[in-house]
C-alpha cells in the first residue's frame, strides 16, 4: 500500500535532513490493507515520537478493532521529532497519517490515547502542523472531529476546549460500535454535526456546555478477550526474508 506523501519532491529532501526517517514511511508488516470504499476514515494516535506510541496497547487494540469494523478504515499517526515538524512547517506541508499519506486534516475523526497530562502540548502540536483549529468552538465542517480518552483524562476539564469529546474510562469495547454507527451516517450523507451529534449522545463522552452525568465506561472482558489484535510492527527486511523462506 503506498505512502502517497512519500511521491512528494520536498517531502524526500526533507526526510534526508533528519534522524530516523523510517518513523514517517510506514509501510511496516502487521499494517491494515487498504479500505478503498470506507465511509469513514480515522486516525488513531498517542501523540508522542513513533517509537513510544507503537508501544501503546491502546493504539494497537484500537487499530485493530476499528480496522475489523467494515465501512470503517483507521489508521496511525504519531508526533513529529521536532526537525521533521520544523521541515514540515518550512515547506508548508501537513503532518500525514502513515498508511496512505493522508493530511490530517482530510480525516473524518483523530482520536488521541492521552497517557500523561504534559503531552497534550504534542497534540496541540499535531493539529497546529495539520492546519486545524486547536479550540472545538473554531472547527468547522472541513474539520475532523477530534476526541480523546486514555488515564490523563479521567478528569477532562482542563483539557475539553480543545477536544470536540472526551471519552472517560475504556474505549477499546463501546468506540468501534460507534464508529460504525457514524460509519453509516456517513454513507447516508451525514454532515460533521450529524457525527459529533452521535458521539455526544453517548453518556461516556464528556464535552464542554453537558449538563447529563458523564459515566465511566469499564470494560468488563478487558484482558479476557480471546482477540489478540493484530500487531503491527516493524521488521528487519534480512529477519522477514528468513520468515517467509521458513514458512513455505
Amino acid at each position: 500500500m503506498p505512502n502517497t506523501a512519500m511521491q512528494n519532491r520536498q517531502l524526500k529532501r526533507i526526510l534526508l535532513s533528519v534522524e530516523k526517517p523510517g518513523r514517517y514511511s510506514g509501510g511496516e508488516f502487521g499494517m491494515a490493507p487498504l479500505k478503498k470504499d470506507a465511509a469513514l476514515h480515522v486516525a488513531v494516535s498517542y501523540p508522542d515520537l513513533y517509537e513510544i506510541g507503537m508501544s501503546n496497547l491502546a493504539i494497537q487494540i484500537l487499530y485493530s478493532r476499528l480496522n475489523a469494523v467494515k465501512d470503517v478504515y483507521c489508521e496511525r499517526v504519531f508526533t513529529p521529532a521536532p526537525d521533521f515538524a520544523a521541515g514540515l512547517t518550512k515547506a508548508s506541508l501537513p503532518l500525514f497519517s502513515l498508511e496512505t499519506g493522508r493530511p490530517l486534516k482530510d480525516f473524518d475523526l483523530l482520536g488521541f490515547s492521552i497517557g500523561y497530562e504534559l503531552i497534550i502540548t504534542n497534540v496541540l502540536s499535531m493539529l497546529s502542523l495539520s492546519g486545524i483549529p486547536l479550540s472545538w468552538k473554531d472547527r468547522g465542517e472541513s474539520d475532523p472531529l477530534i476526541v480523546a480518552g486514555g488515564p490523563a483524562v479521567i478528569n477532562p476539564l482542563p483539557f475539553s476546549r480543545f477536544f470536540d469529546a472526551i471519552y472517560i474510562g475504556e474505549a477499546e469495547d463501546e468506540f468501534p460500535q460507534i464508529c460504525a454507527d457514524l460509519a453509516q451516517i456517513r454513507r447516508d450523507g451525514g454532515k460533521r454535526e450529524d457525527l459529533l451529534r452521535h458521539i455526544r449522545a453517548s453518556s461516556h463522552f464528556f464535552h464542554q456546555g453537558k449538563r447529563e452525568k458523564t459515566s465511566r465506561k469499564v470494560w468488563e472482558c478487558f484482558g479476557k478477550d480471546p482477540d489478540e489484535p493484530e500487531t503491527v510492527f516493524p521488521v528487519p527486511i534480512s529477519k522477514l526474508c528468513r520468515t517467509m523462506v521458513l514458512s513455505r
